[in-house]
């Protein structure tokens, strides 16, 4: 079992017909079935790298999403200051996955994508002359072109480069590390997020709505059948955002962000510092009302966290447990 502070790496070994081999040793970012993230890091000292058109300085990073069962790869070119340059496309044939490591054979034609400006078709000279020095098959040459062909269509209508290579940029990594190192809290902060993204469109959603209705109709002012509607179209616009939050639909919920992570420790802390608040203030009905809306909300958060923990980590979250218990208790007091 990999030791925590361990970072996960992948041996690529890379084919360029006939004899050229070189090997590269990359973090592992996100082993998935249908793309694969590594991430190579230049030191400062490094000499100057180039890939297609562009010439990386020592310090640069490249960022590989790899495709098992697809004859292209992509690479997030980025300079020393983090500034991203453009996109690299390889054409590759799908890549065996063995031993611990990865062998790609390269098919010679090559796309870049630079931040501004449209995307090139690479080293066709290269894929002609390999053709006729019998290097590459006629066959493999072909699917090469087409493929290319399709990417540049793809291009062209601005559906490339694929948008999980845009939506994990060289400044989302940490949260890929979270992810792929506790995947419980990296979970437990996805759902939590989508949970508060869905409370908040749904006051919108209320308040809105609401409005509408006080000024079209006496929904508001007493029972009748404009309160009816109301109320039916509001637990229509509850029911309707549930799956549509939770399922990262609406803005801002789609992933976690390091900047807003939590874990279940900072739930515990929140649920035990906040239970002075219950000694101190529960004789008021206003701070009961609230305290017991605080603790039903760090329950929740804290419930997801346990689930996360053990469905994800495979861990006894006993802190979040822990946590929960606390939460039941003061609304206990409370209530």
């Amino acid at each position: 079992m990999r030791r925590p502070h361990e970072v996960p790496t992948v041996e690529i070994e890379y084919h360029r017909p006939p004899d050229r081999v070189e090997r590269f040793r990359q973090e592992l970012l996100y082993d998935g079935r249908e793309v694969k993230i590594t991430l190579l890091e230049r030191p400062p000292d490094a000499d100057t790298l180039r890939v297609g058109p562009v010439a990386l300085p020592g310090g640069s990073s490249l960022v590989w999403f790899t495709y098992p069962d697809r004859f292209y790869e992509v690479a997030a070119l980025y300079g020393p200051d983090g500034e991203l340059l453009g996109h690299y496309t390889n054409l590759v044939l799908p890549p065996t996955f063995e031993n611990g490591g990865w062998s790609i054979v390269d098919l010679f034609l090559d796309l870049w994508t630079p931040v501004d400006g449209d995307t090139q078709l690479l080293d066709e000279e290269d894929l002609e002359r390999a053709c006729a020095e019998g290097t590459i098959e006629r066959e493999e040459a072909e699917r090469a072109r087409a493929t290319a062909r399709g990417l540049l269509d793809r291009a062209r209508s601005g559906a490339w480069p694929p948008r999980e290579v845009e939506d994990w940029p060289l400044e989302s990594l940490a949260t890929l590390r979270l992810r792929r190192d506790e995947p419980g809290t990296y979970f437990a902060n996805l759902v939590s997020s989508r949970i508060i993204a869905y409370g908040i469109y749904l006051l919108g959603a209320v308040a809105v709505t609401s409005l509408g209705f006080a000024a079209l109709s006496d929904a508001l002012t007493g029972p009748g059948p404009g309160r009816t509607a109301w109320l039916a179209t509001l637990a229509a616009e509850a029911v309707g955002l549930l799956p549509v939050a939770l399922s990262g639909k609406l803005p801002a919920a789609r992933r976690v962000r390091m900047r807003e992570v939590f874990t279940e420790h900072t739930l515990f802390l929140a649920a035990a510092v906040s239970a002075v608040a219950i000694l101190v203030l529960h004789d008021s009905s206003l701070w009961r009302s609230l305290l017991a809306s605080v603790y039903s909300a760090l329950g929740l958060f804290l419930g997801v966290f346990a689930v996360c923990r053990a469905a994800f980590d495979r861990a006894w979250p006993g802190l979040a447990l822990a946590g929960l218990v606390v939460c039941g208790v003061a609304l206990v007091v409370l209530l």
